[in-house]
This record gives structure tokens, sequence and C-alpha cells, in this order.
């Protein structure tokens, strides 16, 4: 095409000048020629008319040949070299990405390079395999680590970490949106912590923290499923719900503890260990406490409600905070004598179909939740030790296999087809914590729990082959402290850990997607030189709109003069009497005489009978003319005569 135009340029410029023809009969060879191919959308503007007819030339050269001849007189031009735009529209400027290994390298864990370990030499044997099986015998070409180093040790998802600081005591709850985007952390000092992936920078500040029950630690805190609202509970036997932002929306109702059945009251009485969303119904929540109950409250619903799993029936609706709160069913945990026992922890099967519960007996219990909650389908009395708090209850995405967490040091799997028994114990597994959490990995295959730890000892993450049931590797995540809640994102393929020293979020550049990788690779706002130089931030209430005064003359003026403190202060009595007026002179006259609220009361009483009374005023009933006595005259008609208590020897002594 640019040889095209190129042509039809000198054409022009030979017809204007009246020029030979010998252009003419070029053109017309050029037209002739195979190359001659422009790949140009747009129709060309039509040529002159030629009068002279033109006499078919053959091609004098070969298509190689004028190829060649092009490129030595007709050089390429860059475009980008000069400038140029490569393309028609706004021309937006793309910044160069830094490699992920240079972006998230502050964020890398300390001797992650070092406990990985490469690949071991394979033996002529295993490499002829290799080879008759189409696999490679080496590393790839161009792989700047060794195998297995990306992703982390053994695979998983921990070569990188940051650090959420906030809270004053161990985090006893985490908890990702469905999107991973917004990360809920709550502690034992009495706040949740809320944080936005995509709205943080590498400072790894909180947006927002609150306090929802004044005095309480925070034992649960779970998004809903939909991802709008979440709930919160603590040691109050009231839970709370709260928006997307953090604002208070509901607030369950507390029980009747006097009641002995608790069948009769619609909330717990005592504080609530844990809860968790119905993995389909939207809105319904189950809820376990130390009032020995598992209650399921609606959130949404009317008080006629359908459950997906089948159930059907009637709730009692509780007053709520902006919304009906409705009561569905109750479980009421007891233990081998038939006596109930207090819940520690509860979960939802995948389906939603059964619920599982754990008692301080050391119990297990699993309910059906489309037929009567009376009594567990199935039960192992002595799952754990009894006396334990058992911590937390998981069930795999299969149904098939529970992990309990339980408080005497244990870690149990259980299948539960056969109750009976566990798969397996993993025993010396310190927990300090009646929250210890466990998780499953994205594709099943890993258990993930935390370990306690005194002073002079690390809090460690511990991964289990749930196919081998082995511990499979063993992280030491907190110093001198805990692990306490853990939580393995399947959106993010990242795990969020909570303990004494804060949450911690591992992830790895290659496999973990968003989350912390998008505040890993913002840079913070760098300070101001005038605000670094003046440090402290200054604080001038009175230049801001909300305290300036629009009229400082005006009605606000007078109003501030009228009320000070003068002015509050009660009216004092009227002693003087200073007036032109007669008949004002002789009210106050009146007024002032019998206003003694400026003297002594016991000095006008005795003044009165002194005074008045001798000279014959009868207006103080207590006292009689001539007499100093206040007290005769009033007995005077039934007891004339005197008459003293006599005084007994004790009370001489």
């Amino acid at each position: 095409s640019d040889v095209y135009k190129r042509q039809q340029r000198r054409v022009r410029e030979h017809q204007a000048s009246g020029m030979a023809d010998s252009d003419d009969e070029e053109m017309a060879a050029l037209r002739a020629s195979k190359r001659y191919n422009p790949q140009i959308k747009a129709v060309p503007a039509p040529m002159p008319v030629v009068t002279k007819p033109v006499s078919p030339v053959a091609d004098p050269l070969p298509q190689s040949e004028h190829e060649d001849q092009q490129q030595q007189h007709e050089p390429e031009i860059d475009l980008a070299e000069h400038n140029l735009p490569l393309s028609f529209g706004k021309v937006v400027k793309v910044a160069a990405k830094r490699p992920v290994a240079e972006t998230h390298a502050a964020f890398e864990r300390q001797g992650s390079k070092t406990t990985s370990q490469a690949a071991p030499a394979l033996t002529a044997n295993e490499m002829m395999m290799r080879e008759m099986m189409g696999g490679e015998t080496g590393e790839q070409e161009g792989d700047d680590e060794p195998a297995g180093e990306a992703e982390g040790m053994d695979g998983l998802p921990i070569s990188h970490e940051i650090h959420l600081k906030g809270h004053q005591r161990a985090v006893t709850s985490v908890s990702l949106d469905p999107k991973g985007s917004r990360l809920l952390t709550g502690g034992a000092d009495n706040k949740v912590y809320m944080w936005d992936f995509a709205g943080m920078t590498s400072s790894l500040r909180a947006f927002r923290n609150f306090e929802p029950q004044e005095g309480y630690p925070v034992s649960c805190v779970r998004w809903s499923n939909s991802g709008d609202r979440f709930a919160v509970s603590t040691g109050d036997p009231r839970m709370k719900i709260f928006t997307r932002d953090g604002h208070a929306l509901a607030t369950f109702s507390k029980g009747d503890m006097y009641l002995y059945d608790p069948n009769r009251t619609k909330g717990h009485t005592h504080g609530v260990c844990g809860f968790q969303w119905h993995p389909h119904e939207k809105g319904v929540l189950a809820s376990c406490s130390k009032d020995c109950t598992v209650r399921v409250f609606d959130v949404d619903r009317e008080k006629k409600w359908g459950s997906a799993s089948g159930g059907m029936g009637t709730g009692d609706r509780i007053t709520g905070a902006g919304m009906g709160i409705i009561h569905r069913d109750i479980a009421v945990l007891k233990n081998k004598q038939g006596k109930k026992t207090q819940v520690t922890a509860m979960g939802y099967s995948p389906d939603g179909g059964h619920l599982a519960a754990t008692g301080i007996d050391g119990s297990l219990q699993i309910y059906r939740t489309s037929g009567s909650f009376n009594r567990p389908e199935l039960v192992c009395w002595n799952a754990h030790q009894p006396g334990t708090e058992t911590s937390s209850v998981k069930y795999s995405m299969d149904g098939d296999t529970i992990v309990t967490r339980g408080g005497d040091d244990t870690l149990k799997v259980w299948d539960v087809r056969k109750l009976t028994k566990p798969l397996k114990v993993f025993e010396g597994l310190t927990s300090f914590y009646e929250t210890t959490d466990t998780s499953f990995s994205p594709d099943q295959d890993v258990i993930v729990t935390g370990t306690s730890a005194r002073k002079g000892a690390n809090g460690q993450l511990i991964f289990i082959d749930r196919s081998s049931l082995t511990i499979k590797h063993s992280l030491d995540m907190v110093t001198n402290g805990s692990v306490v809640a853990t939580l393995w994102n399947p959106i993010l393929n990242q795990i969020v850990v909570g303990g004494t020293d804060g949450s911690h979020v591992l992830y790895s550049p290659q496999t973990s997607t968003k989350g912390a990788m998008l505040c890993a690779g913002r840079k913070a706002r760098v300070a101001n030189a005038l605000e670094a130089a003046l440090g402290a931030t200054i604080y001038n209430p009175h230049a801001l709109p909300l305290y300036q005064r629009s009229n400082p003359g005006g009605k606000r003026k007078r109003e501030s003069i009228r009320h000070t403190k003068e002015t509050k202060k009660p009216p004092m009595p009227t002693t003087e009497m200073h007036s032109s007026s007669i008949y004002h002179s002789f009210m106050m006259k009146g007024l002032t005489a019998k206003d003694d609220r400026s003297q002594d009361p016991r000095e006008v009483f005795l003044a009165k009978g002194d005074k008045q009374n001798t000279s014959g005023a009868a207006d103080n009933p207590w006292f009689k003319k001539g007499q100093k006595d206040y007290v005769d005259h009033v007995y005077a008609k039934n007891q004339p005569k005197k008459i003293y208590q006599e005084e007994t020897k004790e009370e001489e002594d």
C-alpha cells in the first residue's frame, strides 16, 4: 500500500508539471505486475484519465528482485523510535510492570528458599522411564527457580507473608467474604477489625474497627453466603448482625434464664460459643451456646418458613433492630445419663442436611436438619476427653469426613459412616484457646490447624495429608505465642492465620490470586515534606465549617449572653424592699417577713418563741404566752402532771 501511495503522488506531480509519459508507462507496468495488491479497505480516489493509450509492458524483473530493490532503496522506519502513533484512537501509556519476584520480595518469608529442597537427581533407569512415558528428564529451560520453590514448600502457598497488626490480644476468629476482597478478624480484645485488600497499600492498615459488645471478647465472626452482611458472637447471649461496612443491622434477643426448659424461651441465655451460616439457605444460621442448646434462626423470612432440605413449620418472631429475626428450631444436647451438657462447637454439612455438635462431656452428636431436633441421629460419646472443650468441628466437601479439634491437645479424623472409632488421632497438638480452629485445603487433600505455645516456644501451623493421614509439614508462625484461627480460602488460594501477635496471610505469587497480592504490590503514599517537618498533627476545630458561627452578632450571641451561669442559678430569696409603688411595697413586706430561707431555721424558730409569743402573738402554736418551754401546753389536758422516763441501772452504768 505504501508503494501504491508513493506512485500516485509521483504521477500527480509529473502530470501537473507536464513532464514525459514514461511515468505513465511505469505505472501501467506496476499494475500489470503480480505484486500490485494493496492491502487497504478504503477505495482510492479515481485517477485522471490519460488520453494517450498505454501499451502493456511486461514485468521487467521477477517479484523477488522487485522486493530486493525495494528493501535497498526504502529502509524501514521505526515508528516507536520517532514517537509516532502505532494505532488510531486514544493512545494510553501503559506503565512497565515490575517483575513478580521484585514486587513481593519484601514480603518473602525468611528461610523459605533454604528450607525448600530441590528435586533429587534422577538415575539412568528413572530417566529412561520418563523418556518412555513422554516426560521431561530435567528442569524446563528458562526457569529461574528450582522445581517446588515457586509454590512454596511442598506445593503449599506459604512462600510469602503479610502481617496485619491491630489487635492488642489474640485473634480468635477470621473470615473472608465470598469474593475474597474483605477480611474480618475478631479478637480477645473485644474488637472486630475490617481489612480491604483492594483498598489497602503496603502499609497494611484496617479501614474500620469497632467493639460489637462492650466488655465481651469476640468468639466468632462470619460473613454471610451473599457477602452483604456478617454476624458476630461474643460472650454475651445476644449476637449481632452488621452491614458490609460494619454498621449495626440487627440484634438477637436474650432468653429468660430463669426458665428451666430451654424450649420455652426463644434466645440464648448464656454466652454464644460459635455459629455458622447455612450453606444454601439465605439468612439462616445456627448457633451454639453454653446454655446446652443449638438454636436455628432466620433473619429474613416471615413467620411461616420452609427449608430447602425439606423441613417446614412455623417459628416465633423476635424483635430485632431493623429487621425481624425468627427462632426456628432448637436442639438440647444431653450426655449419656440424659442430663443437659454445654455445647462447645457446631458445624453444618456441605449440603446443609446435617448438623454436628460437640459437648463438654466429650460427645460428638449429629442431627438431621430436615427432621426433629429432639434426639441426634448419630452419637459418639467418647469423642474427646470429658471436661475439655472441643473447639472446632469441620466437614469435608464430600460430607464423609469430620475433623474435630479437642481441648485435650488432639486432632481426630472421623468417618461419618462409621462414627464408633476415629480414623486417626494426632496427639501433642497443644491448645490453650477455646476457639482453636481447623480448615481444609481447596482440593480437600490437606488439613491445617494451629498449635499453642508458651514463652520460649513458637506457635506452629500444622499441615496434615488427608490421604496418608500423616503430618506433611509444620511451619513456625508466631514467636513466643499461639496460633488460634486458621482459614484456607479456595478462591484466593491463601491461608489466613490468627494468633497472639495479630493476623498473617500466607500466599504464593505463582499460585495465589488477588487478596494479599493486591496490597503487597501497592506502594504506600509518600508523606508530604511539610507534614514530615511539622511532625504531630495540628488540631484546630474552630477552623472547620462545622464549628464556625455564621452570625456572631445575631441571635446566637444574644442567646449565649442570656444563658450564662448566673441566669441558670435558682433565684435567691428577696430580702430588701425597694419600690416606688405603695402596693408593691406592701406585698414585699409580707414576703420578706415570711421568707426565712436565707437564715438558720433553728434561730428563726427560737427567735419567734422568745420575742413574738412573749408579747402575746399566737402565730406560733408551739409557744404559750409567758412560757419558755414550748411543750408544756401541748400536754396540759391529757397529762397535766409531767411523767419522765425512769433511768435504769444499766443506763447509769
